[in-house]
C-alpha cells in the first residue's frame, strides 16, 4: 500500500521574505526568515523556479535538492525546507530554502 502524500504549505506560510538577492536561468533566489519555528534563527535562502510548469526545470530542482539533501561539505549549504517530493505536481509551485552561506561570491 502506497503512503499518499498531504497537499503542501505554500513557502510564505513559513518562510517571510526579506530582499531578493538574485536571478539566474533556473529561478530567482531571495533572503528569508523563518516566520514560525523559533529554532531557526536567522537568514536563509529561498530558491523558486522562474517556469514552475516546466517540467524538464522541475525535475532538475527535484535533483539539485536531493543532491543538497546527500552531500555533506562546508560550502555546501544545507537543506532545511523544500517541497521538491511534489516536482510531478504541476500545480504545485516548488521551492527549497538552504541555509545562507556568507562570504566572497565566485564573480
Amino acid at each position: 500500500m502506497s503512503k499518499s502524500k498531504s497537499k503542501p504549505k505554500p513557502w510564505d506560510e513559513n518562510w517571510e521574505k526579506l530582499e531578493d538577492i538574485g536571478s539566474g536561468g533556473q529561478g530567482k533566489t531571495s533572503l528569508v526568515k523563518s516566520k514560525n519555528d523559533s529554532s531557526l534563527p536567522g537568514k536563509y535562502v529561498l530558491k523558486i523556479l522562474h517556469k514552475q510548469k516546466d517540467d524538464e526545470r522541475r525535475a532538475r530542482m527535484y535533483r539539485e535538492v536531493t543532491n543538497i539533501r546527500t552531500l555533506k561539505n562546508p560550502g555546501i549549504p544545507k537543506l532545511i525546507d523544500s517541497n521538491y517530493e511534489f516536482f510531478e505536481d504541476l500545480n504545485i509551485p516548488l521551492y527549497m530554502v538552504t541555509e545562507l552561506i556568507e562570504g566572497s561570491t565566485l564573480e
